[in-house]
């Protein structure tokens, strides 16, 4: 694909003049699969350190999407898709954590993963904020928009099959699974450590993206492309669209 046609990609998912409120969110906390409380900055920060430049870790990249209620299936979509991220090939080779919060209950996230049949190695990437706490924080879109369609590459269902599809998840998945109006979004962020005039970190937000509607999660290639990540991580089939983020 074109270079321009990616970049305008890009462009048409960024949310400008939007930084990640790093000191904000510093004491804010999530839930993991294990139903441990977590602090949400332990999924970007790194070690301090007092030893010398030479031995300073290199700068840590993270990817934290926002995602929404496991009773709307598009997000269910897309997360089937994030499955197939070959994530410790991201770290190894791109120095990239992808961890993705939902603001469900601790519950429903663990539901999910059993309904999914997934492995710890994929689970420890996922968080709950049963509150919305930190979805309120960073000021993600509360209101129900479902447009006419679904604008998503990894929406596999329709408007209409989504919404009786998530009506009988809830009545006979015990109930609702957060508040369906929260959207979310998505932040790729680094931190690094800098030595000069003392060691300190820095923190930086690389991009973001913030929901307009239900449905406008940020296609996986999108964020690869944001990042400068090969699509080879992604071993996704049929989308013919998704080819042309590679930035090879």
């Amino acid at each position: 694909m074109d270079p321009n046609r990616i970049q305008q990609e890009i462009e048409e998912f960024t949310t400008k003049n939007q930084e990640f409120p790093f000191h904000t969110v510093k004491n804010l906390n999530i839930i993991n699969y294990k139903g441990e409380n977590v602090l949400l900055s332990s999924l970007y920060d790194i070690p301090n350190t007092n030893t010398s430049s030479s031995s300073i870790p290199p700068q840590s990249k993270t990817i934290l999407m926002f995602g929404r209620n496991l009773l709307w299936f598009c997000i269910r979509d897309w997360l089937k898709d994030w499955q197939t991220i070959n994530f410790n090939q991201l770290f190894t080779e791109f120095g990239y954590r992808f961890y993705v919060i939902l603001p469900v209950p601790l519950w429903s996230l663990q539901k999910y993963i059993t309904q999914e049949n997934l492995s710890n190695e994929i689970s420890q990437y996922l968080f709950c904020d049963p509150t919305s706490e930190v979805f309120e924080t960073l000021g993600f879109n509360l209101k129900f928009d479902s447009r006419n369609k679904f604008t998503s590459i990894h929406a596999k269902t329709s408007v209409l099959e989504a919404t009786w599809k998530g009506f009988v998840l809830g009545i006979t998945g015990g109930g609702m699974q957060g508040d369906p109006r929260q959207q979310g979004g998505c932040f790729i962020i680094s931190t690094s450590l800098k030595n000069e005039p003392t060691v300190h970190k820095e923190y930086k937000t690389l991009w973001c993206h913030y929901d307009r509607h239900n449905a406008d999660q940020v296609p996986i290639p999108v964020l690869f492309a944001a990042g400068n990540i090969s699509q080879d991580l992604w071993k996704f089939s049929g989308y013919s669209i998704a080819e042309g983020y590679s930035t090879n």
